[in-house]
């Protein structure tokens, strides 16, 4: 990638910095999580958001995945304000989909993956999942062994066990009659049209988190599209974000640390 040659100035002060950021957005827009990536792919489209060993997605092809896995949820029955569980780790889809269930007006669960099966079987009945996303393994831990555990037969039945929960969708090695991320993205893009008009307001809950639960079971955090963005702005402002800035994170994104800082933040 060619470099940018004014970063290889000395940049403005702290001050300045702020000052520009602050000019660009003189007064707060009310707006959801997916409205704000639109919003930055009118103007930074070709941009690069992100950056792996791998793979380089710009601000335009997440926007086009999360547009394409969006339609094939609401095909699978998701709604607004329903919830949608994410076992995942940084893997670069986390973001797609992520953009995906806040464009239906649903609500993010990611979960810690490295809950073990009691752990995992807790937060999916009381956060009332509508949908599950996870990973066949990631390290020691085989998530499908779990469930497997937790809800024998679950691929044909998983309701019986978790009432709330209708439909699991893996992201890795096919299992006979479980419909896979890549499966999803298909039929969203085979069928644009089963996707609902965007009716989620900016306060509607955006992502659920859940506490480390050190004093007890973990506590669900719910926090809206407008929480969300603004924490996302005070970082950018905090650290004063120069145009051209990259920010580079291994920290897990269902934590809020690293959802905000490293995902949100930089659509400022």
């Amino acid at each position: 990638m060619r470099e940018r040659p004014e970063l290889k100035l000395k940049p403005p002060s702290i001050s300045a910095r702020r000052a520009a950021l602050a000019a660009r957005n003189p007064i707060w827009r009310s707006e959801t999580l997916d409205q704000a990536l639109a919003r930055v792919v009118q103007e930074y489209g070709e941009r690069p958001y992100l950056l792996t060993d791998d793979l380089r997605w710009t601000y335009e092809d997440v926007l086009a995945q999360a547009e394409n896995f969006a339609p094939g949820l609401a095909s699978l029955g998701v709604r607004p304000g329903e919830r949608v569980g994410l076992i995942m780790a940084n893997h670069p889809i986390f973001v797609p989909i992520a953009f995906a269930v806040w464009r239906l007006g649903a609500v993010l669960i990611p979960l810690n993956f490295a809950f073990r099966s009691q752990e995992l079987a807790y937060v999916i009945e009381q956060s009332r999942c509508r949908l599950l996303i996870t990973m066949n393994a990631f390290r020691h831990l085989d998530y499908l062994a779990m469930l497997d555990e937790l809800a024998p037969g679950w691929e044909s039945d998983v309701r019986s066990r978790f009432p709330d929960l209708e439909t699991v969708v893996l992201h890795g090695d096919r299992r006979p009659g479980v419909l896979t991320v890549d499966d999803v993205l298909s039929r969203g893009a085979a069928d644009p049209s089963s996707l609902t008009p965007d009716t989620a307001s900016a306060l509607d809950t955006a992502v659920i988190m859940y506490t480390s639960g050190t004093t007890g079971a973990p506590k669900g955090v719910q926090q809206s599209h407008d929480a969300l963005l603004r924490n996302a702005y005070c970082t950018a402002y905090h650290r004063a974000y120069m145009d051209g800035w990259r920010v580079l994170f291994a920290l897990p994104l269902y934590h809020a640390f690293a959802l905000v800082k490293g995902v949100l933040s930089p659509l400022w």
